[in-house]
Order: C-alpha cells, then structure tokens, then sequence
C-alpha cells in the first residue's frame, strides 16, 4: 500500500436531540479523521478507553494490535488535537475484517453522532483498503441499535459470534 494522508476529513458534529430545549445549542465539536496509525499513542487511546468507561490495555500489546491492523480511524479535535474517537479493524485483507475498540470521547457534544460519522468514514476507507469484504463488528449492547443505522445487521443465518473461554 502507498502512503495515506492523515487528514483527509473535517466535519462539525452538533445534534440537538432534545425536542424542549430553550437554550442555546452547545458549541459544536470540530472534529478531522485521520487514519494514520503512527498518530496514534497507546497511552493516548488508553486515556480515551477510560474516559469512555472502557478497560484499558497494557500498552506493550496495544502497540503491537496497531500494527498489525488492517485499518484504523481516530477523530481529532482542532486546536488541541485531542484523540475523541477511534476504530480498528483486523483481518485476513481479502475476504474478512472485523471491527475492534469503537469509542469516542461521552464529553463531546454529540457522541453518537461522531460514533456515526467515524463508522461512516470506516466504510469508506476499508473498501480502498480491501474490497468487497465481509466486515463484522464486536459490539457493546448499547451501539446495537447505532450499528444497524449505518447498515449493520446480525446474521439472519443464526451464526452468532462465540468466544472460546478456556484453552484447556
């Protein structure tokens, strides 16, 4: 693969959800998409994980699961360029990927409607990154229903993603 440039997306995120709000909206979240992997610090997605509630990784491992992604996507802000958001996938990169630590920063002011604008500009790049895949996704309950606006959909096979507890 060839050089990719890191910033290649710059979008504003601001959803007033709230059918009663009198106030003014909050200030929006400026965010830019990168999907160079060398921008991306352990420490700093680990800082992310906890902000959003999630376990941490120790770094060592994080660094190396970087690596070897096929992709991954992160969401900057302006300014500060502060790491809000980011996706990885892994795969075989020809037939699968599979769609690893989706999370973005609950303090912006739409976190959902940045989740949606990084897995939109996750479809985007992982069909430069391998066509015609099968992508699939490990999902927390509570982006089930984010996950099936931007066209994610369970099996209607019944094949269900398992997970081996034990070696032994």
């Amino acid at each position: 693969m060839g050089a990719k440039l890191g910033f290649l997306f710059i979008l504003w995120v601001m959803f007033d959800d709230s059918a009663d709000s009198i106030s003014a909206p909050s200030k929006p979240t400026r965010v830019f998409f990168s999907i160079d992997k060398g921008e991306i610090a352990p420490a700093t997605l680990n800082q992310l994980f906890r902000k959003a509630g999630l376990p941490t990784q120790p770094t060592d491992k994080l660094a190396i699961a970087l690596h070897h992604s096929l992709l991954c996507v992160a969401a900057w802000t302006f300014g500060e360029k502060k790491m809000v958001g980011f996706v990885r996938a892994t795969g075989d990169g020809v037939f699968n990927a599979t769609l690893w630590d989706l999370v973005v920063d609950p303090t912006v002011t739409n976190p959902e409607g940045t989740k949606t604008l990084l897995l939109n500009r996750f479809k985007r790049e992982i069909t430069k990154v391998v066509p015609n895949c099968t992508i699939s996704m490990m999902a927390n309950p509570q982006d089930h229903r984010l996950l099936r606006l931007v066209n994610f959909a369970e099996d209607k096979t019944g094949i269900r993603a398992m997970a081996l507890r034990s070696l032994e």
